[in-house]
């Protein structure tokens, strides 16, 4: 995840790794510190990696993060 440009560095990375297929989803959760004010958010995928939902929160829930 990088902020305000896509060429910006990574404030967060996340390595889904082997799900077990294409509909094997995961949940995963990485925390971002210090970033304050109305930002511009690119996620920036490679692989084979399939993004169902993505959420961002003031604080981090079990239920909040990445899922693919």
């Amino acid at each position: 995840m990088r902020l305000d440009a896509p060429d910006n560095e990574a404030v967060a990375r996340v390595n889904v790794g082997n799900t077990g297929g294409a509909q094997a989803w995961t949940s995963l959760a990485e925390a971002v510190h210090s970033v304050f004010g109305t930002r511009d958010v690119y996620l920036l995928l490679s692989g084979e990696v399939r993004l169902a939902h993505f959420t961002l929160g003031a604080n981090a829930t079990e239920d909040s993060g990445f899922q693919a």
